[in-house]
């Protein structure tokens, strides 16, 4: 049975409501409050959820697992933070003034989170606690005027007329606060840097949150809603079974909203640096794949009368030439080669070519340099037992890929022998029969690889399996070899596409040797798993083949 104090708030409430909805039309003042005070709102989001990332990656270091760790906290703290106060806010019947202790605080510690930068770069953990504390200050008081406070006002002043106006306003402001904020916020970081960008942003929401708690007005009609079993029984009733059950609908739209807001903090997370800071982690590491040695200047580059001054040394040896400072005469002599002056004529043009490639594909290159590209696996078996594991990579030379595959499951490579081998260097096999049995004959495929015109920056270390060709850059057919050792001269010329996992020390022994030739035939090759990726592929080289 139903307390009178129950039976009497709800009749107000329904007299409230009543004359709420002769009034279909919100105010100037609430208007401009929605607009105002939600936008700087969700600007402090948009600045936490991007733009802490970078100042992480920019100022203390790229370490993903401090992200990880503020991002997890910050999730836990604001969900607990949104239900205490929204709690909070019912039992008291008030929104204005958790409106204005929360948008003043949330700024306070915005500002005190670009602290951890000033902390003595050898105090990781120091900082890594700084950020995360501060992060979770800061979504505690956010999620107190926003989520809770904010968000239940404009709940409090809409009725059935208006509801879908407030309802579009409030899902626009996100909108507009991640363009806004993602430009403007890029531009004041570039001119003033992130701690003069956190003061700036913090005084903003600060400012703000007393505007809105000063001309904020509550709702028609609120009263404060006490549960009698006491706080802490009326946070965890939401919770209750009883309620789920009643308001399914609701709480299919929670569940909708939960799985969107994983996906959004996975995003925002960690895609800021992964262009700012990957892609040139992955550039750097590319180059060396390539044979390029990046030079570290001693001395940076100084600008007297607006002439840009470099230091002959970093130039000189870029290009290959020895320079030795001769301290009697106090003289610099400059020695090269001129045969290798001219094989460094090309080194900007190849590493913007490359910059190019992975401009597109970065994302792919980054996950191959880490070791958690996409892979499909196998096993060479020869006739002697002997097994060679290996793992493919179709991101990387889809193509040549799906030719190996496609020959594999169709038996192409059985009874094939490795013809080629050349002690310390490599191991060619794929192309001609045991005993004389013939030659595999099959279409050529391009040439996957930067000579031509490829993204494909696998490296040959020992152990990777490559595409043999003839002088045509095209010419690939069924034939490949595995290296023995690193072999860089073939860097950028050869369709690498995978490498041997288990049993390089089988390619390296005597059993690749011409005098055995049965022990070199390949009794199997088996496939293990067959990335989807490479499905359509396949589909057409069975059609053709």
């Amino acid at each position: 049975m139903k307390s009178k104090a129950f039976l009497k708030r709800k009749l107000n409430y329904l007299i409230i409501m009543e004359k709420k909805n002769v009034a279909e039309k919100i105010g100037r003042r609430e208007w401009i409050l929605i607009w105002v005070v939600g936008l700087a709102g969700q600007l402090c989001w948009n600045v936490e959820n991007q733009w802490f990332n970078t100042f992480i990656y920019a100022k203390i270091g790229p370490y993903a697992w401090i992200i990880s760790w503020m991002t997890a906290v910050s999730s836990i703290v604001t969900t607990f933070s949104t239900f205490f106060w929204g709690t909070w806010s019912d039992r008291k019947g008030k929104r204005r003034p958790f409106i204005f202790i929360g948008y003043l605080l949330w700024g306070l510690f915005t500002i005190l989170f670009g602290v951890s930068e000033f902390l003595p770069k050898n105090e990781l953990i120091a900082a890594a606690v700084m950020i995360v504390a501060m992060d979770a200050l800061m979504s505690f008081f956010g999620s107190m005027g926003n989520d809770a406070a904010f968000s239940s006002w404009t709940t409090d002043i809409s009725n059935e007329h208006n509801r879908g106006q407030i309802g579009a306003a409030l899902a626009a402001l996100p909108i507009i606060a991640t363009i806004a904020g993602t430009v403007i916020s890029g531009i004041l970081i570039d001119l003033l840097d992130y701690f003069a960008f956190f003061i700036i942003m913090g005084v903003s929401v600060i400012i703000i949150g007393v505007f809105g708690g000063i001309l904020i007005k509550e709702g028609e009609g609120l009263e404060p809603n006490k549960d009698e079993k006491g706080f802490w029984h009326q946070f965890f009733s939401v919770f209750n079974f009883k309620t789920v059950k009643e308001n399914k609908e609701l709480f299919c739209v929670f569940l909708t909203s939960c799985v969107y807001f994983i996906c959004f903090n996975f995003y925002y997370a960690h895609i800021g640096n992964l262009r700012a800071y990957v892609f040139l982690d992955v550039l750097d590491r590319t180059l060396t794949f390539l044979g390029y040695n990046k030079k570290q200047m001693d001395i940076p580059p100084t600008v007297i009368n607006d002439r840009t001054l470099v230091p002959v040394r970093a130039v000189a040896e870029l290009l290959g030439a020895e320079v030795e400072w001769l301290g009697e005469t106090k003289t610099v002599d400059i020695k090269y080669d001129l045969g290798t002056l001219e094989n460094n004529v090309g080194y900007a043009e190849k590493t913007k070519t490359c910059e190019e490639f992975l401009f597109v594909d970065y994302d792919i290159f980054a996950s191959y340099i880490d070791g958690t590209i996409q892979t499909i696996t196998g096993k060479f078996v020869l006739q002697n037992d002997k097994e060679i594991k290996f793992e493919l990579y179709p991101q990387l030379a889809p193509e040549t890929v799906a030719k190996f595959v496609g020959l594999a499951r169709a038996g192409g490579y059985e009874n094939t022998i490795f013809h080629r081998v050349i002690d310390g260097f490599m191991a060619q096999g794929g192309g001609f029969y045991a005993d004389n049995a013939g030659y595999l004959q099959t279409e050529n495929i391009m040439g996957e690889f930067l000579a031509n015109s490829f993204p494909n920056v696998i490296a040959h270390k020992r152990g990777v399996m490559s595409y043999a060709r003839a002088n045509d850059y095209n010419s690939g057919s069924s034939q490949f070899f595995i290296v023995q050792t690193d072999s860089p001269h073939l860097d950028g010329y050869y369709a690498a596409f995978g490498k041997v996992t288990e049993g390089i020390e089988v390619v390296g022994n005597s059993i690749f040797n011409l005098e055995q030739t049965s022990s070199a035939v390949i009794s199997t090759v088996s496939i293990y798993s067959l990335d989807l990726y490479i499905i359509f592929k396949l589909y057409l080289f069975f059609i053709f083949y």
